[in-house]
């Protein structure tokens, strides 16, 4: 009797190790594929927008910050850029400017071309609406409607071209940019794309300034890849022009040109550049 109780007890050990060896065996096997999933980030692509988002949260405040500061300087850069990620870009923008001085009207005469192409990210049809239009400083003589005009305005997509009629919009400003007081006649005007990969747009203006003016300046309104500007003078004796880039960037993405046979400068970035970056030129008179 005493013989099988311990027989029975035996296989009863015996019997419990290798279960709890199989389920060890089965325990370490989904530890491991967990670890692997974890390691593959394949878990990732079953996560809703609010738990990426969270996670991102979690993994930036590990790689810079020992507390999840909300007012820290990259927290706000971050969030400003997150909401360009899934917007319309400019992929390529030219902006050139060829200035008459007119000593005799007491004016300057701006040509502004401007070529560029914007790119839809997604898969979604976006419209796309492009500002137009300057603060400008009155002329005595000139009417405000004539102080700035658009000349062109040509969208191609695919093989269509598509010619835009924009209608400008003019007041006097009852208060004027804070940096330019005397830029008090607001002209403005805008028109709507519908884009569903790409499409290129060509934009020539005309505007009138005082010749005391000598400032020129063009900031782009969506991040840009690539980005440059030329600004000739045609009658520039005795006039010379020199010209900047500003902006949130790396200055290895800035080349300043100066033309050699005649007076102008090209400003170019080679990098994104961010909206509200861009450049600015001035003109200055030789004295004799």
């Amino acid at each position: 009797m005493d013989f099988f109780k311990e027989f029975f007890i035996a296989v009863f050990i015996v019997g419990s190790v290798a279960i709890f060896m199989e389920l060890t065996h089965y325990g370490r096997t989904l530890v491991d594929s967990l670890r692997k999933m974890m390691a593959t980030d394949d878990f990732i692509n079953d996560l809703d927008e609010p738990r990426l988002k969270g996670l991102k949260s979690n993994v930036d405040r590990r790689l810079y910050f020992g507390t999840n500061d909300p007012t820290s300087f990259f927290y706000v850069v971050e969030d400003e850029i997150c909401n360009f990620l899934n917007e319309c870009y400019y992929e390529e923008y030219i902006n050139d400017v060829e200035c008459i001085i007119d000593e005799d009207k007491n004016y300057m005469k701006k040509v502004i071309t401007r070529l560029f192409t914007i790119v839809n990210p997604t898969s979604e049809v976006k419209v796309k609406n492009v500002p137009v239009g300057a603060y400008m400083t009155p002329i005595e003589d000139v009417n405000d409607i004539d102080l700035y005009k658009i000349n062109k305005c040509r969208v191609t997509i695919g093989n269509q071209t598509i010619d835009k009629n924009i209608k400008l919009f003019v007041e006097r400003c009852q208060n004027p940019p804070s940096s330019a007081p005397s830029y008090e006649v607001d002209i403005s005007g805008h028109f709507s794309i519908e884009i569903k990969d790409s499409c290129s747009i060509e934009l020539v203006a005309e505007s009138l300034v005082p010749i005391t003016d000598i400032h020129y300046q063009h900031r782009i309104t969506a991040p840009c890849k690539r980005f440059s500007s030329n600004f000739m003078l045609k009658n520039y004796a005795p006039y010379r022009v020199n010209g900047f880039g500003f902006g949130f960037m790396d200055e290895k993405k800035l080349k300043i040109i100066p033309y050699k046979n005649t007076n102008g400068v090209r400003v170019e970035f080679n990098g994104w550049i961010l909206p509200g970056d861009g450049v600015i030129f001035t003109i200055a008179k030789d004295i004799v």
